[in-house]
Parts: C-alpha cells; structure tokens; sequence
C-alpha cells in the first residue's frame, strides 16, 4: 500500500543498477524451491540468450515483480495431476521480457476488464 501510494505521488525512489536478469530470476527461483516440491509443481526456466542479460533497473524491485508473480502462480496452479510454470527469459533489441506461464485455471471473464484497477483479486473465487 505504500508503495501504491509513492508511485500515485511520483515519489518512489528508484534504485538503479546493471545486473544480469538470468541470475536474478534463478535466486527468485531458489527461494521457492521448497514450496514447489511440496506443492509438487514442476518449474521449467528457459531463456532466449545464450549468454546473460544484463539490464539496469532497481534490482530489488524486479525481484519483488518476479517474486510475487511466481507466487502467485504456484497458488493458483493446479495441483492435481501436477501442474507446471514455465518462465521465459528474452531479451529483443534493446528490450528484455519475462514471460511466466502456468496450468492454473487463468483469469476469471469478471476480473479481466478490472485487471489493472487498484486491489483487484481473483482469490475470492477460488476459496
């Protein structure tokens, strides 16, 4: 919520660094490691470049994003049958992406056209 509130008034401070974006989503990766093996869900990273990709940006930020993306996958992942997230790491021109895929039963017809719109959630549908 404070961040939300810092980047409504412009007021967030950026940390920018150059960082390989590769070792940075195999740390996220790692923290995760125990929580995938429980959930028993299988995560495939694969990346474009042979070689790293270097970016710079607020390093801690990023893996905030890419954190609290894959968490959100691994929640709403199917267990059964054991489910799979695939992350996809490309860098394009002077652009580099971070594409995460998963088995989940995807965004619900009701929450798209709110998607972008402060403090939506999907969870209320699937408790």
């Amino acid at each position: 919520m404070l961040d939300m509130t810092k980047i409504e008034n412009k007021s967030i401070k950026l940390d920018m660094e150059s960082f390989n974006l590769i070792e940075e989503i195999q740390n996220v990766i790692k923290d995760f490691t125990s929580e995938l093996s429980k959930e028993k869900i299988q995560l495939v990273f694969t990346s474009s470049q042979k070689e790293p990709i270097f970016i710079n940006a607020d390093k801690v930020r990023i893996s905030e994003v890419i954190s609290n993306l894959l968490g959100n996958a691994i929640k709403f992942t199917s267990k059964e049958g054991g489910g799979t997230i695939t992350i996809k790491a490309e860098k394009k021109d002077s652009q580099a992406s971070i594409i995460i895929k998963d088995t989940g039963p995807g965004i619900s017809p009701e929450i798209k056209p709110k998607l972008f719109s402060k403090f939506v959630t999907n969870s209320s549908i699937f408790h």
